[in-house]
């Protein structure tokens, strides 16, 4: 078996050395199956070294990548429903995409280029379609290494924040990339429905050990709730919480803030720390940890008694027993970010009338900005310390960034520059235990 996967191995090199559009047609059925399931095992030590990579970086707070597009769907889906989608119509439709037009005769994008130009009368059918064989050829090797490494690279999509890790792009996409030279390599010598077939298995597998992993840490916050807490000084009960049918089945997140009381009503848990530390949800990092399902969705009644009435005290508290209850790690974490700081350009601008009722209006002061801007774009904000005079900043509705960029230096003389600054995030972990209380 060794001995075969090294040959397998040897001739895989050897292709990828020059790439060329040359199909074994001479092989068995059971042969090709051998050469199907070595490449098989020599792309499993490399994915697992990748999600062992990534893993660490994560686990070290050196990275964070934010979801990853296939636990929103194994949260709203059914097992045999993901089948049906990433094992069967995905991977048919990524071969359609990337490998199918490795072979000339079904590169249909080409063929029907040369078609249009024939038609032109310019040169015949013929000779055009011999001069377009001969390029074909000589360049197969570089169409070969685009589609394999565009494959890899699409995958980058999955991730929600992928986009701020550029430089770590090579190993972000090692697995796909090399899962697309493999998959290439069986189009061209096997053909077609091998490559499909490889690639379909190939998500099977990882596809179902993810979901296996994904229901068992979900499993861990049902056992948790309900959770009641109460001594001489506080009250707080968490619950599960089901979406108002008088709302479609949807969650509605409400919450009641009295001196002495808070109450959160069908709060996602992510959504509820972002709270609880009065933050906008960008700033929590979940490290893998998705709160998406219907039992994600909780109510918390809280009350303190005697001299601890201020709201201050009941977020500290509530977040204590949240992480009691869940079973979580919530902490604060600094990272250092290109942010957007608001500061002044011109104070003679920033006297203006604010009486038109139909924008938005801001308190006039670059905090109040910074946090208006936080919450409807998806950047980091900040503010200098700058002092401006305004009562109110009339604010447009449904601009974009650079709308509002321009906006604001054209008519308050306020302008937004990067910076790089130390910004604080809340991190969410999972633990069995906990052992450390968070500081609000």
């Amino acid at each position: 078996m060794i001995q075969s996967i090294k040959a397998t191995f040897k001739n895989w090199v050897t292709f990828l050395k020059s790439p060329q559009e040359e199909t074994s047609t001479d092989l068995s059925f059971a042969h090709k199956m051998k050469i199907t399931g070595n490449l098989f095992l020599i792309e499993l030590p490399v994915t697992l070294l990748f999600i062992v990579l990534i893993g660490l970086l994560i686990q070290f707070k050196l990275i964070d990548l934010g979801k990853h597009g296939l636990e929103d769907l194994m949260a709203k889906l059914s097992y045999l429903q993901l089948i049906l989608i990433l094992v069967l119509i995905v991977p048919f439709m990524e071969e359609i995409l990337f490998r199918l037009p490795l072979k000339y005769k079904r590169n249909y994008l080409l063929r029907g280029l040369v078609w249009i130009v024939s038609q032109t009368g310019i040169i015949q059918k013929e000779k055009l379609n011999e001069k377009v064989q001969r390029y074909w050829k000589s360049a197969f090797r570089y169409f070969f290494y685009m589609m394999a490494f565009s494959f890899g690279f699409i995958h980058l999509t999955n991730f929600e924040k992928a986009g701020d890790l550029i430089l770590l792009l090579p190993l972000l996409t090692l697995s796909q990339c090399v899962g697309g030279l493999i998959i290439g390599y069986l189009r061209v010598k096997l053909g077609f429905l091998w490559g499909y077939f490889y690639h379909s298995f190939f998500n099977f597998i990882f596809f179902t050990i993810s979901f296996l992993s994904f229901q068992s840490a979900l499993s861990s916050l049902e056992t948790t709730l309900p959770y009641h807490f109460k001594d001489d000084t506080a009250s707080i009960d968490i619950l599960e919480s089901k979406p108002d049918a008088r709302n479609n089945g949807k969650a509605f997140s409400d919450c009641s803030i009295t001196p002495g009381r808070i109450e959160y009503h069908q709060f996602k848990v992510d959504d509820l720390v972002a709270s609880l530390y009065m933050k906008t949800h960008k700033y929590v990092i979940t490290n893998g940890i998705q709160f998406i399902k219907d039992k994600d969705i909780i109510d918390i009644k809280s009350e303190l008694y005697a001299n601890q009435s201020n709201t201050d005290s009941i977020r500290y508290l509530l977040t204590v027993h949240l992480q009691k209850a869940l079973g979580l790690k919530i902490e604060k974490r600094i990272i250092q970010k290109d942010a957007w700081e608001v500061y002044v350009i011109d104070k003679a601008k920033i006297h203006k009338d604010t009486s038109n009722k139909e924008l938005m209006q801001v308190n006039g002061s670059l905090m109040s900005i910074a946090r208006y801007l936080d919450r409807i774009h998806s950047k980091e904000f900040i503010f200098s310390s700058d002092e401006i005079n305004q009562s109110s900043i009339i604010m447009p509705i449904n601009a974009n960034f650079e709308m509002l960029h321009e906006y604001l230096e054209k008519e308050y003389g306020i302008g937004l520059r990067k910076v790089k600054k130390d910004i604080e995030f809340i991190t969410i972990e999972r633990t069995a235990i906990q052992e450390e209380k968070p500081m609000i």
